[in-house]
This record gives structure tokens, sequence and C-alpha cells, in this order.
């Protein structure tokens, strides 16, 4: 049988509650789209990073296709928090985004 690491999602909680206010925790692994960004900061992340997908848009077609990619996470995260009736990141109820992610 192959251990498997747990995921950045399931983690995030325990690691920024360790950490408390001496870190901040930043996401990377994982986050593909906007509702995916949420997702990590209503986990407790301080901030999302796009390394991967950034570096996938410049791979296949340059600069123009970045701030395509970039467009859409933020239209995406936008749509996402229309729902949740929240005008601003710092207002969302996180409760509904970080509730499917959490650690059994």
């Amino acid at each position: 049988m192959h251990e498997r690491a747990q995921s950045i999602a399931r983690a995030l909680p325990a690691v920024t509650e360790a950490v408390g206010d001496n870190l901040n925790a930043l996401a990377d692994f994982g986050v593909r789209s906007g509702l995916d960004a949420l997702r990590m900061l209503a986990l407790a992340g301080k901030g999302v990073l796009l390394g991967h997908i950034y570096s996938y848009a410049f791979a296949a077609a340059g600069q123009a296709n970045v701030a395509r990619l970039l467009s859409t996470i933020e239209e995406e995260m936008r749509g996402s928090l229309t729902p949740a009736a929240s005008p601003s990141i710092d207002s969302m109820d996180q409760a509904p985004l970080a509730e499917s992610h959490r650690a059994p």
C-alpha cells in the first residue's frame, strides 16, 4: 500500500495554527482556479501563489496568455464571492468554502 502525502488544503489549517502570527502561510500547489484560491484563503492562508499555472500559461502562449489567466482567476474569485453574499475576500463567510477540504 502506498502512503500518500496530505494535500495542501487539508494541511493548511494546522500549519497556520502551528505558526500563529510568526509566519504568513502562502498556498501554491493545487490552485488552478479562482475558487481554489478562495478556498485556500478560507482555510486560513494569508495569500495564494499562482506559480505553476502562471508558468504554464506563459509557456503556452506568452504574456498575453498570462494576462488572460489573471483576468480569468479574478473573474472566478469575484463570481465565487457573489453567491456567498460577500463584497470582498475579507468579509466572506469562510465556512462553506473551507468545509469540503477539512480533514475528516
